[in-house]
C-alpha cells in the first residue's frame, strides 16, 4: 500500500511541474484592439489605442512610436502601461505626412504594432 501512495505522490509531483514548466514558456502577446489620430491642427494631434496584452505585468515600457514622411526611425515616446494609452502629439510640421504605431516592450523584446497615418 505505501508503493501505491508513493506512485501516486510522484504522479502529482510530476504534473505540477509540468504545469509549471508550461507556465514558464508562455510567450507574451499583445495587438491593437482600435487606435485613432484626433484633434489634429496644423502642428498637433492626440493619438489613442486600445492594446490588449497577456500579461500587463511583463510590460516594461509602452507607448507611440511617430515618424513623418522624410524619417525611418519611429521616435518613440512612452505612456503609462495601460490597456488604453494616449498621447498629445505637439510640435508637428504643418502640412505633413505622419505615421504612428504602438510599441510595447516586455518579455525581452519590442514590439512595433501595425501603423496608421494622419496629415497635419
Amino acid at each position: 500500500m505505501k508503493k501505491f501512495y508513493y506512485i501516486i505522490i510522484a504522479v502529482l509531483l510530476l504534473a505540477s511541474l509540468i504545469a509549471a514548466c508550461e507556465e514558464e514558456r508562455s510567450e507574451f502577446a499583445c495587438n491593437i484592439v482600435e487606435m485613432e489620430a484626433t484633434k489634429i491642427t496644423q502642428t498637433s494631434a492626440k493619438l489613442t489605442a486600445t492594446v490588449n496584452a497577456s500579461d500587463y505585468a511583463a510590460i516594461d515600457r509602452m507607448g507611440f512610436g511617430i515618424r513623418h514622411n522624410n524619417t525611418e526611425e519611429f521616435e518613440l515616446i512612452a505612456s503609462n502601461i495601460s490597456r488604453i494609452i494616449s498621447l498629445n502629439a505637439t510640435d508637428l510640421l504643418p502640412g505633413c505626412e505622419y505615421e504612428y504605431c504602438v510599441f510595447v516592450m516586455a518579455a525581452g523584446k519590442r514590439f512595433l504594432l501595425p501603423a496608421a497615418t494622419f496629415t497635419t
